[in-house]
Formats: C-alpha cells, structure tokens, sequence
C-alpha cells in the first residue's frame, strides 16, 4: 500500500475510516454527496464491493438522506469502518476516484515523473490529424500546457487551449509545423515543473489538394459516373465549416453548424458528445441548455467512400452575454462549485478555488447576471425565504490587474426543495450540544436509584436528535463547575445547548440549588451550586436556545444559610436573560419533592419521549405536563409532584428537532467536533502477553458515560496453563470501582469475559495504569495458582480524564470562533 500523511499531520493510517479528522472526513461526506456519478458515494460503495459488502436496499435507503437533511456519504463511511476498513484503505479508493480535493490532506506530495514522452519526430500530410500523447505521474495529478515554436529554437508560444495530456490538431495547415513540447506542473513552485523533449512536426503539401469538383473537370452532360475514377481518398466529404466553440448561459438555445461537401448529396451526419451518439442532422441544435449540456462536440460525415471528422467544439458556461472573452491560460481552477439542493428556509455556500501566480478576483453570477457584493472565493446563501434564488451559479475568477483575463468556474446549480408544511423551516442551529449530569452516590444525603438510567434515557434522545452529548456521573462541587466551564467552550451563537441535572436540590430565596455528591452533613447553599450561576455562564456565551431540566426536589433546605437577606442574592434568570432564550423545566413546583420509581424518576419516564417531536420546545412542554397530569388522575394520587415552565423564549417554535445546518459554520463546526470528541476517546482494543506461562490476553473497552470506563478481559492464548481467565486488578484510589470483576455471559466454548466498570474519571490527573491477573490451573495440579503481571497496562487518560478538568495547570482553552474567517 501507498505511503501517505502530510508533514505535520499524525493521521494514522491503519486507524478506523471513523478516525479521520473531522475536518476532512466532513470535507469528504460534502464531496461524496454532490459529486457527479462517476466520482460520488455510489461510485465509492461499487469500488469497494468486492471486499466490503453494502447490502442494496442499504444503499437505496441512504439515497433518501440528502433530501432528509442528512448525509449518505457519513452513513457510508460509518457501515465502512464498522467492517474494518482503515483510512490507508480509504485513501487507495479514493486514488481510484482521483479526488484531489481530499487526497491533498492525506497524501505527500510526489514530484512529477513523466512516464511518455510525445513523438521525437513526426512527418504529416496537410490536412492531416497531429496527436502528441504524454504520459506523467505526480501528486497533486499532473497539469499540462503544450507550447509550440515554428523552428524549435525561437521563443514558444503557449497554445491556449491545449491544456490535456493529449494534443489534436484535426486538419493541420503547413503553418502550423514546427517544435511542440508541454509542460507539466503540480504545484506553484516553478522548480518542479517538467518540460517533455521536442517533437519536429514537418507538414508536407498535398500533391494534388481537392478542389469543390474533386479535382475533375465537370463538363456539360459529363456522366456522373465519372467520378468512379476518383480514388475513394479523394471522394470522402471534405468539410467546409466546421463547429465552432461556444460558451452559453443555462436555459438558452444554441446550434452548432457542421457543412461539408462531396461526389454526392447522400452524406450523412453524426454528432457526438464525449464519444455518445446524439444526433444525426447538419445542425445540431440544443434546446434550454442544461449543465449536462456543457463538455466536447464533433461531427462525423460520412459517405460511401468513407467518413471525415470534424474538429472539436466546446460548449462552455458564460456567465454574461456581454463578458469579454479573455485569455485564461495562468488561472487553474482547483475547486469548482458544486450543484446541490436546499430545503426552503436553509443555507448553502459555494466555492471556488484558483490559483495563479498574479493576485485574483471573484466576482459570482446567478443566471448570468452579477450578484450584488459576492465578490470572494466563498458564496452563501443564508436561510433561503425565496424560492427564485434558484438557477445556475458560476463564479468569474481574474485578475485583479487586468479584469479582462479571466476563468470560468463550472457551473453550480442551485435547487430549492419546499418541504411539507409540518416541518420547521425557520430554524437551523449550527449545531447542538447537551451536559447531562447525574448524581446518585451522596456522602450526607439518601442515594437515589434512578439518576443512571435517566442519564443514559437522555443521553440516548438527545443523541437521535444530533446533539453532541457529554454525560456524567457522581460530580462534586468543583467537578460541576469545572465541567459546565468546559461545557460553555462549546457553546456560541446560533447553537442550542441543553443542561440537565438529577439528584437532590432544593430551593432557597427564589433560587434553586444542585447538591453534589460532596455536600456536608447540613450542607448549606454555599456548599451547593446555585442553578443561576449555571445559566449565567450559559447565556453570556449567547446561544440561540437554552433548554434546562432540573429533576431536583424544590422545597426548603433543612438548614437555611446565615446571610442577612439584604446580602441574598434574588432571583433572576441570568444576567443574558433579556435575550428571550430561556426554557427552564422543572420536575416539580416550588416547595413540592420530585420522586422516582425504582427504575427512572417521572419526569423522564414521561418528559423523553416527547423530546423528539418536531414541536415548538414550550408545546413539548405543555403536552409533557398534561400528560404527567393524567398520570396523576389514572392513579388516583394527591398531586404530590407538578412539574413546572418558567421561560422568556421569544421565538417559542423552536424545536430539539430542529436540523443542524453548518453553511457559513464549517470551521467553527469541525473544532467543536474535535473537541467534544476529545472527551470521548476510549483506549484502544489491545493484546496484553504474560511471557512466563505464554498466556495472551486480549483488553476490550467500552463507556456508556463520559466518566466511567467498562475493561473486557479475555484469553485469547491460554499458553502452557488450563482453565485460565484475566481479569483486571490495582485500580488507582484516585478513581474507583463498585466491584471488583465479574463474569460476563459469553456463548459456549467462548473463553470466559471479566468486567470492571472504572468510575470518576474526572478525577484523573495523570495516566491510568491498572494491572492485569489470571487465574489458571497447571497440567496435573488440582489447585488455582494466581498469577499477577508485574506489567502495567497503561490505558492513558480515558474519555473525560482527558480534558484534566480537575488540574489546576490545565491548559485554558480558547473559545470556540463562531464564524469562519476564509
């Protein structure tokens, strides 16, 4: 396999395809989702079938997901690397595909080697066909520009639109002999261009060039017979007029001409189009010119003596019927921008990308006209309320010095999907993020059962609706302080963040209050967190929704705080509560206790299912509690438990539901990705050998919360030793198990699995080591031995531990920049 990886970049290539930074592996969904059919997702998924199995009706379900919002390329990549494929996998059919645009983040630069150098010597006749082919090798993919000279000696003059592999020169004239060579470059640096060896073309004149009458004298009432003696050389049409190259604006009508002459009237025409077949008429002509439109036309004429190509005409885009044509030949075009569809209400932004040696312009058009101030290489589209903004979209790209030479970009057409009155178009976060806590485990304070799985419950529904979720478990005071200050780094404008606590709380002064798992014996609010300190740093990061679901008793602590009430800080909902942003859900109302049953607390049992709606959050609310309502009737209970809404929200449709949009977004997007996914990284599967007894063991991981860690141990070999079983053992004090390993049901004849859960994670500061046992029982020997490795195992730092939150000389990170800045 290739080598690959940029300097700089610590890809590792026989990592999971899922491993990929997430700036590129969102740069390849975006590039596998609009590309065209030979270059997209399908054309991936057919590549790679012969050793990774896509299931068909997998693939038609994936399809749908563009329309849906989502991304058939992610879901792809995911069902690939669930099978094993690598990113070094990746990247070898992603050369097949030739996708420059991503390779360039994953592949070294190769200088070019030119493997075919162009005929040393050519003699031709005059209105013969020149070919010079060239063959070379180099990343990025080689360029080329042909140069031609009358004596091979003097200055060269570059042939403008020559400008691939091969040159064709269909009926060249004897002023067109001489010296031809290309050059070929991958990068801007003029050292690593290659110049290919000449090639003499020598053109000869015809002997006997073929007037209109084919070189006969037609005398009146001459048998037409006569023209048998003509050599069939000579007979074949010779063409008159050939097509000319056009550029067209989308939804024009054009023609292209193709005149030729011959003995007879019985010719007939065939027009091509990238080698296919289209027409059979003198004129072609091409009604409401469509982006399919646009590439190579020729025209064959034949006869029955033979047939006659014509040169080659090319249709291109043109932004303005009154655009001056201009020379393009120091402009390459690396990016063009891509056609896509939008749903009414979202954004899209085009690209393109050129380089040239001279500063560059940008000027975008829509249908052929200028668009008013898009002027750079980017172009958005920003919550899109009119239909007409459709249509074609190119971007002018020249130069700044001399406006006139210019390049067209390809064309980008724009397509605008109403959607079905019941989905909310109006809002589209740039992204989502949740901080789910739960405590349960109270030095001072009953345990409760059901924050765990209320945790989890959340955890799952708010990642169905594309929530970047960061759950933990059993948090002291400074934990919880430290992890929302960690929370609000990934937070910022236009994105909807949700926090949600469990465990015990209490009210005091109009203020609610959270208890740790640290709190004191009569524990006062100074030992708590005020739940307005929490909302504070939330809103001034200026979010576009703040959803809170407090499931905490609200009646008066046992011991109120000593402060004089002038000193008592008084209810407000933040000092960004002006802003209109705020929903706060209360398990219950003030004064009242919140309960739970012996498996979830109520609140979730019956506020979850309705998260996923796509309601306005106040409606989800309102149902929630009408509900919980009957709920109370059915059971003939005392309304012991009302949840309560408090809320200042001014757009009151926003939904959880609502679709992530990141048009605008992009960088701002891919580093909060990194950066929650930071916390979220789990050791990898690893073998584990104890050389003395020749046993190997094999070290599993999984997390079902950001702070605790479950460890799978295995034998794999069981060496010169019977009945052997691992397990993990002298787990640090700084975190902690409930028990020690335990046996996990496998299927029969499997080895036996042990199981720790590691918890408090948090807690870390430096790497976790732990140690790895067996037990086993000796050939002929009656009695267990244990044996402990004297290797540690060194898992690093796990998931959360990762961000040291609880070290005081952690790094301060710098927040999230909400726009990108190129």
């Amino acid at each position: 396999m290739t080598e690959y990886g940029l300097q700089g970049n610590d890809i590792k290539f026989d990592n999971s395809v899922l491993n990929l930074p997430g700036n590129i592996f969102t740069e390849l969904c975006e590039c596998l989702d609009n590309n065209p059919i030979d270059t997209n997702w399908r054309a991936l998924v057919a590549l790679t079938d012969k050793h990774y199995r896509i299931r068909p009706y997998e693939r038609e379900k994936w399809s749908n997901a563009l329309d849906e919002g989502s991304s058939p390329s992610s879901k792809l990549l995911t069902e690939l690397s669930n099978q094993g494929m690598t990113i070094g996998e990746l990247v070898d059919y992603l050369a097949k595909l030739r996708l420059e645009k991503i390779l360039v983040h994953l592949k070294n630069y190769e200088p070019i080697v030119i493997q075919k150098q162009p005929c040393s010597d050519l003699e031709l006749q005059e209105g013969g066909n020149l070919i010079l082919e060239v063959v070379a090798t180099g990343f990025p993919y080689p360029r080329y520009q042909w140069f031609w000279c009358a004596d091979g000696q003097e200055d060269f003059v570059k042939l403008a639109v020559m400008t691939e592999n091969i040159l064709q020169i269909n009926s060249i004239r004897r002023d067109q002999a001489g010296a031809y060579c290309c050059q070929i470059h991958n990068c801007a640096d003029p050292d690593q261009c290659k110049l290919t060896s000449y090639s003499m073309v020598c053109v000869k004149p015809c002997q006997e060039p073929p007037p209109c009458n084919f070189g006969l004298r037609v005398t009146e009432g001459m048998d037409v017979t006569a023209f048998k003696a003509v050599n069939d050389e000579q007979a074949r049409p010779i063409i008159t007029r050939h097509p000319e190259n056009k550029s067209a604006v989308l939804r024009e009508n054009m023609t292209l001409h193709c005149d030729a002459i011959g003995p007879d009237d019985n010719m007939q025409y065939n027009w091509y189009k990238d080698d296919k077949l289209i027409a059979t008429t003198p004129v072609l002509l091409i009604d409401n010119v469509t982006e399919e439109n646009f590439g190579n036309y020729w025209c064959i004429v034949r006869n029955k003596y033979g047939d006659t190509r014509s040169k080659i005409a090319k249709i291109v885009p043109r932004p303005d019927p009154y655009v001056i044509k201009a020379d393009v030949n120091d402009i390459i075009i690396i990016s063009n921008p891509k056609s896509c569809t939008v749903v009414f209400g979202g954004s899209v932004m085009f690209h393109c990308v050129a380089q040239c040696s001279q500063p560059l312009g940008y000027q975008w058009y829509r249908n052929g006209r200028p668009v008013e101030g898009a002027t750079s290489p980017k172009f958005c589209l920003e919550h899109i309320q009119d239909i007409s903004m459709d249509g074609a979209y190119v971007c002018a790209v020249y130069l700044r010095d001399n406006p006139k030479i210019q390049q067209l970009s390809m064309v980008a057409d724009l397509k605008i999907k109403v959607p079905d009155v019941r989905d909310n178009i109006e809002y589209n976060p740039s992204d989502k993020v949740a901080l789910l806590i739960g405590n349960s485990d109270y030095k001072s304070e009953q345990p409760l059962h059901a924050p765990k799985s209320d945790v989890q419950v959340f955890a799952s529904t708010f990642r169905s609706l594309d929530f970047k979720v960061v759950s933990l478990l059993n948090l002291t005071k400074p934990e919880i302080e430290a992890a929302v200050n960690e929370f609000c780094n990934l937070i910022g404008k236009n994105i909807y963040a949700v926090f949600y606590f469990c465990g015990h709380g209490f009210d005091e002064d109009g203020r609610s209050y959270l208890v740790p798992t640290d709190a004191p014996a009569g524990y006062v609010t100074d030992d708590c967190v005020c739940v307005n300190s929490v909302l504070n740093k939330i809103e001034n990061c200026d979010p576009a929704l703040i959803f809170m679901i407090l499931d905490i008793c609200r009646k008066q602590n046992k011991i109120t705080t000593n402060k004089p009430r002038e000193l008592r800080p008084r209810f407000e909902y933040g000092r960004g509560g002006v802003k209109g942003k705020t929903v706060i859900c209360y398990a219950t109302s003030e004064g009242m206790q919140a309960f739970e049953d012996p498996s979830n607390g109520l609140l979730v049992k019956y506020l979850h299912p309705l998260l996923r709606h796509n309601k306005g959050i106040e409606a989800v609310i309102s149902e929630f509690k009408e509900e919980f309502g009957q709920y109370i009737m059915m059971h003939n209970q005392h309304p012991i438990q009302i949840p309560e809404l408090r809320s200042n929200l001014q757009e009151p449709r926003r939904s959880l539901a609502d679709k992530i949009f990141t048009a605008g977004q992009t960088q701002a997007y891919n580093e909060r990705h990194m950066r929650w996914q930071l916390a979220h990284i789990k050791p990898k599967k690893r073998i584990h050998e104890i050389p003395q007894w020749r046993v190997k063991i094999e070290l599993d991981f999984q997390s079902d919360f950001s702070n605790v860690l479950h460890v799978f141990a295995r034998v794999l070999d069981k060496g010169v030793t019977e009945k052997c079983i691992a397990f993990i053992l002298n787990i640090p004090p700084t975190v902690s198990t409930k028990e020690p390993s335990k046996y996990v049901q496998t299927k029969p004849g499997d080895p036996v699995t042990t199981k720790i859960t590691i918890l408090d994670l948090q807690k870390l500061r430096d790497q976790l080591f732990v140690s790895v046992g067996i037990r086993f029982v000796m050939p002929g020997e009656a009695v267990d031995r244990i044996h402990i490795s004297e290797q540690l195992v060194d898992l690093e730092l796990p998931l959360i531990a990762r961000l040291q939150l609880m070290n005081p000389c952690r790094e301060n990170r710098v927040p999230i920049q909400n726009d990108d800045k190129n």
